[in-house]
């Protein structure tokens, strides 16, 4: 099995420092706490076609990343998730899965940290691959905790 370009790219993309900490990060929701959930699937939905249109690859990114959150740790059973996902296109849920499980140990923030990466990318990875970087995103992740601890 040979490892693909993308694949490498989108590696070096997560191991990238992060630019803001925790403390200097914005509040980037792109809904409001006191909605139902419904109404933040649509609301983040919105506003990930709005910056893809935008072509604003970093919140697009930081949107995805907040749709994936919505549906995988938001949704209380597979049938809520199941009704979640039916008001999104195939396209954008997986690609919102992605990005959440990518960067759901290493933090929001860490997409600001990264140079190209893209949507597209992610999109393109082969099922092998996309599960690796996961691992590596939680190694990445494990590691950084350790070295704070010191």
């Amino acid at each position: 099995m040979t490892i693909s370009d993308n694949f490498e790219i989108v590696l070096e993309q997560l191991k990238c420092p992060t630019i803001l900490s925790n403390m200097d990060s914005p509040n980037l929701e792109p809904y409001k706490a006191d909605m139902t959930l419904s109404q933040k699937v649509q609301a983040t939905y919105r506003a990930l076609l709005r910056s893809t249109r935008m072509s604003n690859r970093l919140l697009s990114l930081v949107n995805s990343f907040y749709l994936g959150q919505l549906l995988e740790d938001e949704t209380l059973t597979s049938a809520q998730r199941t009704v979640q996902a039916s008001t999104i296109t195939t396209h954008y849920y997986r690609i919102a899965v992605r990005v959440f499980y990518l960067f759901e140990h290493l933090g929001v923030q860490r997409i600001f940290g990264t140079q190209s990466l893209t949507l597209t990318m992610i999109r393109r990875l082969k099922t092998v691959e996309y599960q690796a970087l996961v691992i590596e995103a939680l190694n990445l992740s494990a590691g950084a905790e350790i070295l704070s601890e010191e």
